[in-house]
């Protein structure tokens, strides 16, 4: 059985070095910058898709952000 399982997981990173050879991705590939691309992929699909909901989420975002500035000065005032 645990034969079974090594020869699996050999021949799935045999398949995954292939398809990273044949994709032009090498000992370089980052796979962190691949997600950050994807995510920001997805997120320009949503602004597209749903502009004006995704409009005031930013805001809020924003908004948020300004609020969160003003209490840490103002404690650090205090």
């Amino acid at each position: 059985m645990m034969k079974r399982v090594e020869d699996t997981l050999e021949k799935f990173k045999e398949a995954r070095k292939k398809v990273e050879d044949q994709l032009g991705i090498g000992q370089d590939f980052n796979e962190e910058a691949l997600k950050y691309d994807v995510l920001l992929e997805k997120l320009e699909h949503i602004a597209d898709e749903k502009g004006e909901d995704f409009a005031g989420i930013i805001q809020s975002m924003i908004r948020n952000e300004g609020e969160y500035e003003i209490r840490n000065n103002v404690r650090d005032i205090g």
